[in-house]
């Protein structure tokens, strides 16, 4: 009888049905280079509730849900769920297998179910209150989760990618709250953790196809996409807040100082007009995140323009907010390096000090910062070599780093023979040095093109600092003397925007009535454009024409201040850090730059 009919229908229908049919009925024959039978062997073993038969199905054939995607939508979400929870020693599902989710904006059967798996995968280790306790309450499932869908960014990405478009969809259509799908209810909160989750996946190291991903614009991550490129310098479009370098943040807010003036009312008002996830206690944790990131960019950027100092941004933004160590990328990890020095070194950028007091307060944060520092300088390291390393990003690491080494007056220096980038052990200031240099010279190539280190001989027992940026001590020996020129001498000063300048003629005051006219000061300040290569040239045309003495502030063009201290270590002229931006950070400065100007005519003299 089964022959029969199978034969019947072999002549009623086309050969794809009889295909299908066939590997329905007698899945163990169904033919794995035919997406039609593998299409029924995977419906008859989704009816019998068979998942190992149903992956088996899936891998088969890359066409099966390309040619089928009704059977997609039923079958898809089982699967997914089976990948991202199976045990190690089970089958894993191809990645293949979401590839048909591209053509697709219909909800699939148990999507929501598989929306929260994700939530648990990726959201939730981002989250230190509520992942201490899942770590005590289900450790071994959640960790192997967590680590199954960092090793699954394809399906994920995939998944993601539909989830937004079906966002887009239920936007714009603004559906009901609830819909019947196959025996169960699909809710319209889907759409505003569709958005959340993409937010939260584009934060994470890797992902790197899911980043490249351009949202439609009527999810409120497509329109958060549109901000950040809107904040973007000319020539580029920023996807995450990884992708900003110092410089770029500096120009991004404008001349007015905190978030609240930047116009982001449409992203707003797309989130608002989405249905609330209150109600959801662990969902609910991150409502309001989009808002966070822009805050965080825009309390960076106060801080670098001298808008605000460091107690201020840690009142607006606390850091340890934003997720434990092992969870975060390369360059929020630079940041939190940067914000650590800033600690440490008493450093501001508006020449006003840091923080009120100087005792039990400040001795907390100096050691919170020791201790910050120390904590991310190996996990920056091995992400980077964990896997490949978006460009803008790499690029925006650079630039922190610089930032942070001149602040910590650390020059780059090549590492020794079996320098690890990714070794903790070091002291900070030694591993900031080898890693400046390893960033530079060696992580912006292929493998193959990476040159074999030399021989260098035993690790050098600390990098050396050009200068440290505070005044030197008076003593009784003569390398504490204070010393006066007794010959004309000039000193460039490189740093600081237009705003800096009216304070140039009071400091010129200043210095006149200590040295008369023995000393010169020719200013160069910049005007925060790409093209900084005019204002480095003259510059370095007053280094050759024979100026004495540089002094660098460190809130310049990240490739202007490199080339710079590069042009005067070439012609053999001395360079001095200034720390901060106000006028007696930078007159303390040139009277330490008086001094090193002096020692060195000293020693010059036969």
């Amino acid at each position: 009888m089964g022959s029969l009919i199978q034969r019947l229908a072999e002549g009623l229908t086309d050969s794809s049905c009889a295909s299908f049919f066939s590997g329905y009925v007698d899945p163990k024959r169904a033919s794995r280079g035919d997406p039609n039978q593998s299409a029924g062997r995977l419906l008859r073993s989704f009816r019998d509730h068979d998942i190992s038969g149903m992956v088996q199905a899936a891998n088969a054939n890359d066409a099966i849900f390309r040619s089928h995607p009704t059977l997609g939508l039923l079958t898809l979400c089982p699967l997914l769920s089976y990948e991202l929870t199976r045990e190690s020693s089970q089958l894993p599902l191809e990645s293949h297998v979401a590839d048909f989710l591209a053509d697709l904006s219909s909800p699939v059967c148990n999507a929501e179910p598989l929306q929260e798996l994700l939530f648990a995968g990726l959201a939730l280790p981002a989250l230190p209150a509520v992942w201490e306790v899942i770590e005590e309450l289900a450790a071994p499932f959640f960790t192997a989760l967590v680590e199954r869908v960092a090793e699954n960014e394809v399906l994920v990405g995939e998944y993601l990618k539909w989830s937004l478009r079906l966002e887009a969809v239920m936007n714009v259509e603004n559906p009901s709250r609830s819909l019947p799908q196959c025996g169960q209810d699909f809710h319209s909160v889907f759409a505003t953790k569709a958005s959340l989750l993409a937010l939260v996946a584009s934060g994470l190291h890797g992902m790197m196809d899911f980043k490249a991903f351009d949202a439609p614009e009527e999810t409120v991550y497509g329109q958060y996409q549109s901000l950040l490129a809107e904040l973007s310098p000319k020539g580029f479009s920023h996807r995450s807040v990884d992708s900003f370098t110092p410089e770029d943040l500096a120009q991004a807010f404008g001349t007015e100082p905190g978030y609240r003036q930047f116009g982001g009312l449409r992203l707003g008002e797309l989130a608002q007009s989405q249905p609330s996830i209150k109600q959801d206690a662990s969902w609910g944790l991150l409502e309001g995140e989009f808002l966070r990131h822009l805050i965080w960019l825009a309390c960076l950027s106060d801080l670098l323009r001298g808008q605000s100092s460091l107690p201020e941004f840690w009142e607006e933004v606390d850091p340890k907010s934003w997720g434990p160590h092992d969870r975060a990328t390369p360059v929020y990890l630079m940041q939190m390096m940067f914000l650590a020095s800033l600690g440490e070194t008493g450093f501001s950028f508006s020449g006003a000090i840091s923080f009120e007091t100087q005792g039990e307060e400040y001795e907390k944060v100096v050691a919170s910062s020791k201790e910050m520092m120390a904590s991310a300088q190996g996990d920056i390291g091995s992400r980077i070599l964990d896997r490949d390393f978006p460009s803008d990003e790499l690029r925006a690491l650079g630039a922190w780093t610089d930032l942070v080494a001149e602040i910590r007056g650390v020059e780059p220096q090549e590492p020794h023979v079996g320098f690890d980038v990714a070794d903790s052990k070091e002291d900070v200031d030694v591993w900031l040095g080898h890693f400046s240099w390893w960033l530079k010279n060696r992580a912006w190539r292929s493998e193959k093109e990476r040159p074999v280190p030399e021989v260098a001989g035993p690790a050098p027992a600390a990098v050396v600092k050009p200068s440290d940026p505070v005044d030197e001590p008076v003593g009784t020996g003569p390398e504490h003397e204070v010393l006066k020129p007794d010959s004309p001498m000039e000193i460039v000063f490189v740093g600081g925007d237009q705003g800096q300048a009216k304070n140039d003629p009071g400091i010129e005051a200043e210095i006149f009535q200590r040295y008369e006219d023995l000393v010169t000061i020719t200013w160069v300040h910049i005007d925060w454009t790409s093209n900084w290569q005019k204002d480095a040239d003259r510059a370095v045309g007053r280094l050759e024409r024979g100026a004495d003495v540089l002094v660098l502030m460190p809130l310049v063009r990240t490739g202007m201040g490199w080339h710079v201290r590069r042009e005067a270590g070439r012609l053999g002229v001395p360079w001095i850090a200034c720390t901060g931006r106000g006028t007696g950070t930078i007159t303390r400065a040139l009277e330490q730059a008086v001094q090193v100007a002096c020692r060195q005519g000293l020693s010059e003299t036969p």
